[in-house]
């Protein structure tokens, strides 16, 4: 779809789906893509209900705006399951599972090797996606696919443009990835919350980490880090808020923590009696008890 607007894709399987050009209130629900789903300069996007199998991505969106992904299975890429770059805002991810990325590793042949994300978000041509909440998402990335020399990343926002990252919320999300950049913020310099997520550690207790990482000329002082549940935390800049998390640290007891591996959103569910255990104020328990209910 090239411009125009006013359109709801329902029910369809298909290849590719993409709608650019300034294209204005296109829904897309209940569909199977096979390979990519692709946004580009268009606004009043509607994602729910979407099976999203990728290829090299799976879903893209760039320079979007007035964005809602709800409620969908997003999976299966070599590199990207989700990619908000440029002049993104007004967006919405929630709800939706993030599950097996496939990077391979051809540094041995001289090929390189591919930098996976389970969502991603940079800068492009000095603008950077702002006003965007990423809540209750499950993000797992399962050990057997792709190289075992990569560790594909959780929820990465890095290399922004002037100003840095500004009214970026992520909260409730559960994640299980093997990379230290479980959750990595790079330029969070107004209004970025980090808040109740729950993480537990990928293949050999790698992952379950938030890196506040120091890089170029940004500082996250705009970064607040509050009730997560996590592995390690890497504050490297040392000017972000931080407090009321638990650190259970590398080589816990984790079976006195959580309920399974993270592969499903009940492994997420803390022990009873254990220190994170629901009522204790941490992690995504507003999430899981929610669940639990239904």
């Amino acid at each position: 779809m090239h411009g125009g607007g006013g359109l709801v894709v329902d029910g369809i399987q298909t290849e590719t789906f993409a709608a650019v050009g300034g294209s204005t209130d296109v829904a897309l629900v209940n569909a199977r893509v096979n390979e990519l789903a692709y946004f580009k300069n268009a606004s009043g996007l509607r994602l729910e209900g979407n099976d999203i199998d990728g290829k090299l991505h799976a879903l893209l969106m760039n320079s979007v705006s007035d964005f809602r992904v709800r409620g969908n299975h997003i999976h299966d890429a070599q590199e990207d399951l989700m990619r908000v770059t440029g002049d993104s805002f007004d967006g919405v991810i929630e709800q939706n599972r993030f599950t097996d990325m496939h990077p391979e590793d051809r540094r041995k042949e001289g090929k390189g090797y591919n930098h996976a994300d389970a969502i991603q978000m940079f800068g492009v041509d000095g603008k950077t996606p702002r006003n965007i909440t990423i809540r209750a998402n499950l993000i797992y990335d399962d050990p057997a696919t792709g190289a075992k020399t990569t560790t594909p990343q959780g929820i990465f926002l890095s290399d922004p443009g002037p100003g840095g990252y500004r009214d970026i919320l992520i909260e409730l999300n559960l994640i299980s990835v093997s990379s230290a950049n479980s959750i990595y913020i790079n330029g969070g310099q107004q209004n970025v919350i980090v808040r109740n997520n729950t993480l537990i550690p990928g293949r050999g207790d790698g992952g379950a980490v938030i890196r506040l990482a120091k890089k170029a000329r940004f500082d996250n002082s705009g970064t607040v880090v509050r009730g997560n549940i996590m592995k390690v935390l890497f504050d490297e800049t040392r000017k972000s808020q931080i407090g009321g998390t638990y650190v259970y640290g590398r080589n816990a007891p984790l079976a006195r923590l959580f309920s399974g591996s993270g592969r499903t959103w009940q492994d997420y569910v803390p022990v009873q009696g254990s220190p994170i255990s629901l009522g204790s104020g941490l992690g995504a328990e507003t999430y899981l008890e929610a669940l639990l209910q239904q």
